[in-house]
């Protein structure tokens, strides 16, 4: 069925939900409406005349367009299996949005029918695919919003037959399996990771229903699925307004589950790398419906999102390594900061970015960049450390501008969250240019049952893996939350406090832990247990360095990491000594290789007595540090000196 544009004004029956009208009209898809337009084109044409930087990223967005001409057209592919059969094609889909928005801006910028044509194929090509494999709907989801992506942006090159071929594919592989879903139609297979209101241990069922899934869910995926759809419909609108508007009623409420996962201050519950990705489609989203629909229906001042460029900030440390808990690795694509200094004015977030590489998203980064390179956080007076309320993370450094400051990230939050590992109670350490306690990050999603009640049996998602404490040599409870009850930041003192008593088999509120950084140079590690039968404890940190046991004094130990070293000591209990263990795990697992546990075990935590743990670590020293007094966590702010 061949289609034409025509301008279709929207009577936003779409939008009852946020009680405004919208007069807006749809225009012709001639010119590219969805996240570039005439005005960044001619933009982007004047920086490369003024700004190094700018003529350095179009020159990369050159030669990333030229190499796309000399590979194969994409293919639909899997990646990798479930159960046996084909479940993810995400890398295809990744692939497809790379090449979208790289061969459609350099198109835009300087007209060369090469990457027009070469647009315009791998259109075709996946348009001819069997189908985007929704029963792993990210798969279609970011397909959807590339193709949308690239009919925008194509627009003025493709013909009437082609345009027709590309929006019959948006509708019939991405459109319609998604009204499927908002729907309430049962998925096809039980790998789409949904458990009600972003609970549970992403157990997966081949009965879970769409309204117990991602589009009323408030993780990742919310925000992912609901701005490809959204992408996809307001491509398809100029020229079937009829199924791109049903769809957009769906999305445009779904989407608000989503963004409540931001709030009350841009905190993120599944961790930097996740951050990333859900932020970056959220702003792919907001400029989406803002340049095409004329607003965004209040959800860029949803509570939190505004700030959230905080979060990756705190989150990382001197080491420009960040806090990398759940499944995280520690260098997240920061691209995001760039679309939220300019839709927010915040220059912190400029500057940030502007430590950043390009990163795989180079298009979208070059429409989103700012000229302005920001302010430091010391220009801004930023504090050096920060509670992140809901999602129970805490941060804290001893300077801004120094490489050689000591970082420390601590985290309480929830074991049932999505992507979460059993780590209630870890920490990561940074101090003179190194990382000395690191997390191992996510094991290999392929696993068995990696997603699913297996998932605590590997060695990175479980206990054993993270820097916190183990009893009995068991995981923690899957279920527990753990509050950070106490946080305090002062010149010379900065700390807090988590409550773990509910992820062991013990007594609620008879473990607690607090990290503390103090005189900003020694980090405290410090656990006070108790309980009703006698119980092993192990207390554990994960590290890349070469580690010196002492052979005069087993409580101490000194690390040695890139010409660098750090001293540590047991301070309580008395006679405790460090080992190292290995943290080796042959396949399919991950070997771990270049990573060591030290750890000191306490046989038993005597039954009716408290028992104590008190470890100093002190980056940049040549010996273990002095002890100091043993002071109750109870009593750390008032009684807490260097």
């Amino acid at each position: 069925m061949l289609r034409f544009s025509f301008p279709f004004v929207l009577a936003f029956s779409i939008l009852q939900m946020s009680g405004q009208p919208s007069n807006a009209q749809v225009p012709t898809a001639v010119a590219p409406r969805i996240m570039l337009n005439p005005d960044i084109v001619r933009r982007l044409r004047s920086a490369a005349l003024v700004e190094p930087d700018t003529v350095r990223r179009l020159a990369l967005l050159r030669q990333k367009a030229e190499e796309i001409l000399n590979k194969p057209l994409l293919s639909y592919l899997f990646e990798a299996t479930y159960h046996g059969k084909p479940a993810l094609m995400l890398k295809t889909s990744r692939k497809m949005m790379k090449r979208a928005t790289t061969l459609g801006l350099a198109w835009n910028l300087w007209q060369d029918e090469r990457y027009a044509r070469r647009g315009r194929d791998e259109l075709l090509a996946v348009a001819e695919f069997e189908n985007w494999n929704p029963v792993h709907f990210l798969d279609t989801a970011e397909m959807s919003a590339a193709v949308g992506i690239g009919l925008d942006w194509f627009a003025a090159f493709l013909s009437h037959a082609e345009k027709d071929q590309i929006v019959d594919a948006l509708i019939e592989k991405g459109i319609m399996p998604g009204l499927k879903l908002y729907e309430g139609a049962e998925t096809t297979d039980g790998y789409n990771w949904i458990r009600p209101r972003s609970r549970g241990y992403n157990a997966m069922s081949p009965t879970e229903k769409a309204d117990h899934g991602w589009p009323v869910e408030t993780f990742n995926w919310n925000i992912v699925c609901n701005s490809g759809l959204t992408i996809a419909a307001l491509a398809v609108r100029p020229y079937d307004p009829k199924i791109a508007d049903k769809l957009l009623r769906y999305s445009v409420k779904s989407i608000k589950n989503g963004f409540d996962e931001y709030t009350p201050d841009g905190g993120f519950p599944e961790g930097a790398d996740y951050w990333s990705y859900a932020t970056r489609y959220a702003a792919m989203f907001l400029d989406s419906v803002t340049d095409v629909l004329g607003e965004d229906f209040g959800y860029s001042k949803s509570a939190g999102f505004g700030v959230t460029g905080d979060f990756i900030l705190h989150l990382t440390g001197p080491t420009g390594l960040a806090f990398n808990f759940a499944d995280s690795e520690p260098n997240p694509n920061r691209m995001a900061l760039a679309w939220l200094s300019k839709r927010y004015a915040r220059p912190i977030d400029a500057w940030f970015d502007r430590r950043a590489s390009p990163g795989s998203r180079l298009a979208l980064d070059l429409i989103w960049r700012v000229s302005e390179r920001g302010a430091t956080p010391s220009e801004l007076a930023i504090a050096k450390a920060k509670h992140f309320k809901d999602i129970q993370v805490a941060t804290f450094r001893s300077a801004w501008s120094r490489e050689a400051a000591a970082f420390v990230g601590f985290k309480g939050g929830d074991n049932q969250g999505h992507h979460a590992h059993l780590d209630l109670g870890t920490f990561v350490l940074d101090g003179f240019g190194e990382r000395w306690a690191v997390d191992l990050g996510p094991a290999k999603y392929s696993l068995p049952g990696y997603f699913g009640k297996q998932r605590g049996a590997y060695y990175r998602s479980g206990t054993a893996g993270q820097n916190t404490l183990m009893f009995q040599g068991k995981n923690q409870d899957p279920s527990a939350r753990a509050a950070l009850t106490a946080f305090h930041h002062a010149s010379d003192l900065s700390f807090s406090i988590a409550n773990l008593g509910r992820a062991y088999d013990v007594p609620a509120a008879s473990v607690r832990r607090g990290l503390a950084l103090l005189g900003n140079r020694i980090v405290m590690v410090q656990d006070e247990i108790g309980g009703d039968k006698p119980q092993a404890v192990q207390w554990g940190m994960h590290t890349r360095a070469i580690v010196e046991l002492s052979e005069v004094d087993p409580a101490t130990l000194l690390l040695h990491q890139g010409g660098r070293t750090l001293g540590a000591r047991i301070v309580e209990p008395k006679g405790a000594r460090f080992e190292v263990l290995s943290t080796f795990r042959p396949p399919p697992q991950q070997a771990n290789l270049g990573v060591v546990k030290i750890a000191v075990n306490l046989d038993t935590v005597t039954e009716g007595t408290a028992s104590r743990i008190l470890i100093l670590l002190e980056p940049g020293a040549e010996s273990a540090p002095e002890p100091i007094a043993w002071v109750p966590l109870a009593a750390w702010a008032t009684k807490l000196k260097q």
